[in-house]
């Protein structure tokens, strides 16, 4: 009979952790794009100015739409905490001390806390359903930080749980290839604050599908430019100019610098930097058809959701760079 702690065994521990660590990827992934539709719903406020129960009750049955969705919402962010737990367990338990493992769940934890802790800022400070202050749009961009930061705490379980391609080669690190690459993350983290708070402006003052895009344009971009325009309203022409100036940035460093850090043409970071200038410019067409059609829930769902996939793949190829070891 084999014992559990043959080799063979142990890999089979690893290969079922490492498909764990994508299915609670996946998961936070949905939790998130949950929360879009809560805010584009109206239902941040579906459980009253109470959390975390909903409404001054930990379990009920919803009696109208807004509360459901706000409290399945809670309900589902609610189960990623013990979800954690349970890869935390097999993590500690399969990799040793000092694991970059250990060291992603230790962080996943902690900003999933972190989330949480904004979430009932948000409800608690009332900046839910159709609040349109400053403080809401600034703590809708402190909410995508944390989000940022988690997703890739927890692509690095993903990513450090893989197994490792035989003979690789890791990149040759550079101040300048560091440079850009910490360039790329802080360039889309704007984009991302700024999408965060254009799509509380599309929300609270929603705008029509254009017919004619040139001259509907110019007559959106007059109205929402106007002195008597709310900053939400105003704010909505900075986000399309950083989409698009930071998606050009963040396309050539996934085309470029792997090939300047020395990367071979097999390396996964240029597998990792094409796949990312293919998202970004799918996630540039995605905008244009948001504004096109007028930013409707669906569509800025998954523009969120293009948004997340161009964050990890860049998180990607900075883990294949800067973490990959040298044997």
């Amino acid at each position: 009979m084999t014992s559990p702690s043959t080799p063979t065994d142990l890999a089979s521990h690893k290969r079922r952790f490492h498909a764990m660590s994508w299915a609670y990827l996946v998961y936070l992934l949905f939790v998130i794009l949950f929360g879009a539709v809560v805010r584009i719903s109206g239902s941040g406020d579906g459980c009253g100015q109470n959390w975390p129960s909903c409404h001054g009750e930990m379990l009920m049955i919803p009696d109208n739409i807004h509360t459901a969705i706000e409290y399945a919402h809670r309900q589902s962010s609610g189960l990623a905490l013990p979800f954690a737990l349970v890869l935390a367990f097999f993590g500690f338990k399969n990799f040793e001390r000092g694991h970059l493992i250990r060291h992603g769940i230790v962080l996943s934890i902690l900003f999933l806390l972190v989330e949480a802790g904004i979430g009932a800022r948000l409800v608690l400070l009332n900046l839910v359903g159709l609040n349109d202050s400053w403080p809401r749009a600034y703590w809708m961009a402190a909410h995508l930080t944390s989000t940022y930061v988690l997703t890739a705490c927890t692509a690095l379980i993903v990513w450090a749980s893989a197994p490792t391609e035989a003979d690789l080669v890791p990149c040759k690190r550079s101040k300048s290839t560091d440079r850009l690459l910490l360039g790329g993350l802080v360039t889309l983290y704007l984009v991302g604050a700024t999408g965060a708070i254009t799509a509380l402006g599309d929300t609270l003052y929603p705008v029509e599908q254009l017919n004619e895009f040139g001259a509907s344009l110019r007559q959106k971009l007059e109205a929402d430019q106007a002195s008597s325009a709310h900053f939400l309203r105003r704010m909505r022409m900075v986000h399309p100019v950083v989409a698009v100036l930071g998606g050009v940035f963040v396309g050539w460093i996934g085309l470029n610098l792997p090939a300047r850090a020395g990367a071979p043409t097999l390396h996964p970071a240029h597998r990792w930097g094409r796949r990312l200038a293919v998202l970004v410019f799918v996630q540039l067409c995605a905008g244009v058809t948001n504004i096109w059609l007028g930013a409707p829930g669906w569509m800025q769902v998954v523009h969120l959701a293009l948004a997340c996939a161009v964050w990890l793949a860049l998180a990607w190829v900075a883990f294949e760079m800067w973490l990959r070891p040298d044997s």
